[in-house]
């Protein structure tokens, strides 16, 4: 592997292998996504994007938290800009 690294680190941006890792584990995840994830998770790296906490247990959680409407906006959308993704299924408005 350190080879491949080397090799392909001279290939992208001047030689840097950090991007070279990057390529390779980008790759790896593409076309191995599933064992991507176990090896992840053996090493304790958390992959959460798949997981989601559906809408009633959110309205649990904020009920019995004592969150309010506006607050649980401000609340989700700073966890969405921080992490990326949301991690929460929020039910729909009604018309």
């Amino acid at each position: 592997m350190e080879k491949n690294l080397d090799f392909m680190g001279e290939s992208v941006k001047q030689g840097d292998d950090n991007d070279a890792a990057e390529c390779m584990l980008q790759y790896l995840y593409d076309n191995f996504e599933e064992q991507f994830k176990r090896v992840a998770e053996k090493n304790g790296i958390a992959i959460l994007k798949d997981k989601k906490m559906d809408a009633n247990k959110v309205e649990a959680m904020l009920h019995e938290s004592h969150i309010n409407k506006s607050d649980s906006r401000t609340l989700f959308r700073h966890l969405k800009q921080f992490f990326g993704y949301s991690f929460f299924r929020i039910r729909a408005k009604a018309p």
